[in-house]
């Protein structure tokens, strides 16, 4: 499976502003970034990856969230099959999802990151 991945910068974090409000914690500005990663191995049924980012980019106390779509054609494509992200760990420079794809023949897709330190 070849992995490959694109990067979109997002505003720095100076120019996020926290919000306003009765809140508890630590409302600072965060810095995000949106990686976008994908293979061309195809499955059904549940399947570990592991996927590996540039330094500084995640740690283990990094906020990831994780979409997941079916590529036709290598286009997102809307389909009949079930696919989701069924678990997801952040760690030193790296990410390991479970996608449960629910389809009775393997299908391609592409995972999208949300990672926020």
């Amino acid at each position: 499976m070849s992995i490959t991945s694109e990067i979109l910068a997002l505003p720095d974090s100076e120019a996020l502003e926290a919000p306003s409000g009765p809140y508890e914690g630590d409302l600072s500005p965060l810095a995000a970034s949106v990686v976008r990663r994908w293979g061309e191995g195809r499955h059904e049924g549940l399947k570990w990856q592991g996927f590996t980012f540039s330094s500084g980019i995640v740690k283990p106390d990094s906020g990831v969230v994780a979409s997941v779509w079916e590529l036709l054609n290598d286009q997102p494509t809307l389909g009949a099959a079930a696919i989701r992200v069924a678990n997801l760990l952040p760690g030193n420079n790296r990410v390991d999802v479970v996608v449960d794809v629910g389809w009775d023949s393997p299908l391609t897709y592409q995972i999208m990151f949300l990672i926020v330190n």
